[in-house]
C-alpha cells in the first residue's frame, strides 16, 4: 500500500470465476478478523479492501498510446532534412 496515485486495481479480472471466489474468501477472512478484533471501522474496512485489492487483484497497467504515428515522425524527419540543406546551400 503506497501513496501512488492514479494507480486502479485490474477488476476485470473479476470476471474469471476463480479469482472472483479467491477474492471473496479473502475479503470474507480479512473482515472475520476484523469483526473479531472489535475493530470494524470506516478506516478498517477501507484497508482490508485495499490490501484484498493489491494481493489477489493486482493494478492495472497503464497503456500509453501513442499520439504520433510513424508516418508522421517520418514526416517530421524529413522536413528537418529539408530545412538543414536548405541553410546550408543559403547562407
Amino acid at each position: 500500500m503506497g501513496d501512488i496515485k492514479n494507480q486502479r486495481y485490474d477488476v476485470v479480472k473479476l470476471k474469471d470465476p476463480k479469482v472472483k471466489e479467491e477474492f471473496r474468501l479473502t475479503l470474507r477472512n480479512r473482515l472475520s478478523i476484523l469483526e473479531d478484533e472489535a475493530a470494524l471501522t470506516i478506516e478498517g474496512f477501507n484497508r482490508v479492501m485495499k490490501e484484498t485489492g493489491e494481493e489477489v487483484l493486482g493494478f492495472r497497467n497503464s497503456k500509453k498510446t501513442e499520439w504520433i504515428s510513424e508516418e508522421t515522425w517520418s514526416r517530421i524527419e524529413e522536413r528537418r532534412q529539408i530545412k538543414k540543406n536548405c541553410k546550408t546551400t543559403n547562407p
